[in-house]
């Protein structure tokens, strides 16, 4: 296999790897923010289908 082709792989893997950290991350600290505050579970589920529907719209093209 040509080098660029290993490097790209790598790359992406890392990318994956970091993108996955980042989740992780996010849902502990929604888990914490909904333990503290359990009345902002409607503005937390609103929020998340805003995001939700912004991604669908990049998605689609």
């Amino acid at each position: 296999m040509p080098n660029y082709v290993i490097i790209s792989l790598i790359a992406t893997l890392v990318i994956i790897i970091v993108f996955k950290g980042i989740s992780r991350m996010n849902k502990k600290l929604e888990r914490a923010y909904i333990a503290k505050s359990p009345e902002k579970i409607k503005e937390y589920i609103k929020r998340n289908e805003e995001l939700l529907e912004r991604t669908n719209k990049y998605l689609i093209f």
